[in-house]
């Protein structure tokens, strides 16, 4: 997803939709546009796409180029796609006229995260805004705390905070807000939600759009669409 004026487009609503998705706004300009070389990021109307080309992606074949192309010509966006495994990260200098960054991951873990996530919080220092549509590519390790409270770290930024890993008990999940004018307008979601995690929000600021719960376990609340 990705939000404008607290506005959400969600243009994959099935199974992988479900996935968590936590969004920040980006700075939307109108006029043309086209796509960039992965090289040339360093003037005009400029998003960040990332990628990971270990999950089998590439700049033609991404959740980027499939499903949020309308939304960046639309806004007159010019998207930039990188792979997320090749090192180093974008320089300051090469982030120079970047507007904003989109993550676009489906797995919860990628190798050097650590350094990724460091970045992250770089450029949010600096102002950038950063979309998550899919997965961050990192989640809390129960057996480093070093890591986890990085993790915390971009999250918390963003309003929410991963409590737990991935619940795959099918039979107790269900819907427990589902805002009509940001998901759900395309196609329905499933009956039953395919998964599981529960993002607790821990700034008020985050405007909650789709969140699931666990039928027998109160205050279970899992914010999976938000914005902020």
């Amino acid at each position: 997803g990705i939000m404008n004026d607290n506005r959400i487009y969600n243009f994959n609503p099935g199974p992988a939709a479900l996935l968590p998705v936590v969004v920040l706004a980006l700075a939307l300009f109108l006029g043309a546009v086209s796509p960039v070389a992965a090289d040339d990021l360093s003037t005009g109307r400029k998003v960040l796409v990332l990628f990971n080309g270990e999950e089998g992606e590439n700049a033609e074949n991404t959740i980027g180029t499939e499903g949020l192309a309308m939304v960046f010509n639309y806004y007159g966006l010019k998207p930039v796609y990188r792979d997320v495994t090749q090192r180093p990260l974008p320089t300051e200098k090469e982030m120079d006229g970047v507007r904003g960054i989109v993550s676009v991951f489906y797995q919860e873990s990628m190798e050097d995260a650590e350094p990724y996530l460091r970045w992250i919080n770089t450029q949010l220092d600096k102002g950038r805004k950063f979309v998550v549509f899919g997965s961050l590519g990192a989640q809390p390790d129960p057996g480093d705390d070093d890591f986890t409270d990085l993790v915390y770290s971009v999250t918390e930024r963003m309003g929410y905070k991963q409590i737990g890993l991935l619940s795959h008990e099918r039979y107790l999940f269900r819907y427990l807000k589902r805002d009509p004018d940001v998901v759900d307008f395309e196609r329905k979601y499933p009956r039953v939600p395919p998964a599981y995690i529960n993002f607790r929000r821990v700034n008020e600021d985050l405007n909650i759009h789709l969140s699931l719960e666990l039928k027998d376990r109160p205050g279970s609340r899992s914010v999976m669409v938000g914005t902020s």
